[in-house]
């Protein structure tokens, strides 16, 4: 080899950019600046054409330019979780789990996908993503009637009042719920998804906070047990469905151990169930042991 006996590393400079925001990434990655780019909500028209049925295609600006448009399914989930340590949205009494289940109804994902993804993407009905062993075939009943049908909002006011939360207020100060909601978004361009989120609390009355904060600092409110409810995400390091359900493991709670479970949820059967599918071969056995554990 020419390099064999040579000093690592043979660059003599590695020159980093940071771009803040969207929107200038795009106009230099069009301008020949950047090999590649990802496509944000304001810029899917300039860059996609959806045919009549439904089909996305580049747009022909763009495959002028010899720009190749890359698609795949991403094994992701992006989830609102709520601090079960936290007294007023955690816990497992019947009425913090109305509350949380009144909540999960509001937050409309598919009109948020539409809105926000341009369509990217498929609303959850468990913590495993498509393409990953064991993800849910079947929808879940706490938020839909039927795989494409949420629960209608006035079942969510329902659950409210159950809660205790009749139109939104809170008995102890007789006036309007307030939560808090943490999330490392605070760009401008972020504004009109945090405003769509504040919206989807009011329709049960909630007057919701955001707390916007950088991710170093959400991770440190985390690991003291210091938020209501928050937004993550989790990227498959491997394609097995131990590394989703590991999440909610109670050993890997965020605030006892500075585990992934930043939700910090615990339930023993859910925990004994996770020791005997993580590692099973994947097969109907490990399906049934997932499904028992979904469907806590």
């Amino acid at each position: 080899l020419v390099d064999k006996n040579n000093k690592l590393p043979f660059l003599n400079k590695v020159h980093f950019l940071l771009e803040k925001e969207t929107a200038p990434y795009w106009n230099k990655f069009l301008q020949g600046y950047y090999d590649k780019s990802g496509i944000s909500s304001d810029n899917f028209d300039q860059a996609i054409e959806v045919k009549a049925k439904g089909q996305t295609v580049l747009a022909p600006r763009m495959s002028n330019k010899d720009i190749r448009l890359l698609t795949s399914n991403s094994t992701s989930v992006y989830y609102t979780a709520f601090n079960m340590l936290d007294k007023t949205v955690g816990g497992y009494t019947p009425s913090t789990q109305k509350l949380r289940q009144a909540i999960s109804i509001a937050i409309n994902e598919e009109e948020y996908i539409s809105i926000f993804r341009n369509g990217r993407g498929s609303a959850a009905h468990g913590p495993i993503p498509a393409g990953i062993f064991g993800a849910a075939q079947d929808y879940n009943p706490f938020v839909y009637d039927a795989l494409d049908k949420r629960k209608n909002i006035t079942k969510a006011q329902a659950l409210m009042v159950q809660a205790g939360y009749s139109n939104g207020i809170n008995p102890v100060t007789n006036k309007p719920l307030v939560l808090y909601f943490d999330t490392t978004a605070s760009s401008a361009e972020d504004q009109p998804r945090l405003d769509w989120i504040r919206k989807q609390f009011k329709k049960l009355g909630i007057q919701l906070v955001i707390r916007s904060s950088s991710y170093n600092r959400l991770q440190d409110k985390m690991s003291k047990g210091q938020t209501q409810l928050f937004e993550l995400g989790w990227n498959a390091d491997y394609p097995d469905p131990e590394n989703f359900l590991f999440l909610l493991y109670g050993k890997n709670s965020k605030v006892e151990t500075g585990g992934e479970n930043g939700a910090n949820y615990q339930n023993a059967k859910y925990d004994k169930l996770f020791e005997q599918m993580k590692n099973m071969p994947n097969s109907a056995e490990r399906q049934v042991v997932i499904d028992k554990m979904v469907a806590i």
